[in-house]
């Protein structure tokens, strides 16, 4: 069953189904994620299917003109912008990415998380913080998550507004927590929606 968990009391567009969450053997030993200072978040990007480019770019907008340093225009096939000296893009075509991108959001329904992200593998970073978008997405963390892929992901319904302020919120955790634990607890203490309903490094079952 599926539960509307709403982040800092914020609600949007939802983006899911859960009906083809395909996880993959968990007999199979999984590497723990290498420590957090090893993450960076110099380049963010939001990747998604192209009907929802523009919704997702404009509510992202919206949202982050709250916060400071915070920069998103129309780029045309694209949103380009910055947040905070950090690159921020908007995309939904794997020719439109260049380099390496530290953290990832993935958006649109359970089933789609595959697909996207086949799209985006040859642009992660040394180490990638990976969030997963669609609904009951922590039952896919284990599909994704390595020593240098940081996978984060949320039970029940996942909607725009709860990326959006995850999204705001991850970089600043990243760069300033010691520890997973630590960026868990703070994010944790900041919408308990994340507490209660979020997998992150610091909740794996090794």
């Amino acid at each position: 069953m599926l539960r509307n968990i709403v982040l800092a009391g914020m609600v949007g567009t939802v983006g899911c189904t859960s009906d083809s969450i395909d996880s993959r053997d968990t007999k199979a030993p999984i590497e723990n994620t290498a420590e957090i200072t090893n993450f960076g978040t110099d380049r963010i990007l939001v990747y998604s299917d192209c009907d929802m480019l523009d919704d997702y770019g404009r509510s992202l907008k919206q949202k982050g003109s709250g916060y400071k340093g915070f920069s998103l225009r129309d780029a045309g096939s694209t949103w380009k912008g910055q947040y905070q000296g950090r690159e921020l893009m908007v995309a939904c075509k794997p020719e439109q990415l260049t380099g390496q991108y530290d953290i990832v959001n993935l958006r649109g329904h359970t089933g789609d998380m595959n697909e996207l992200y086949a799209d985006i593998q040859n642009n992660v970073a040394d180490y990638t913080t990976l969030v997963l978008g669609g609904c009951e997405s922590d039952g896919l963390v284990d599909n994704y998550r390595s020593a240098n892929m940081a996978v984060i992901g949320g039970d029940g319904v996942q909607n725009t507004a709860n990326n959006n302020y995850l999204l705001l919120q991850l970089p600043k955790q990243i760069d300033s927590a010691q520890s997973w634990q630590g960026m868990h607890d703070n994010l944790g203490r900041k919408s308990r929606a994340f507490k209660d309903n979020f997998v992150s490094p610091a909740t794996y079952n090794h």
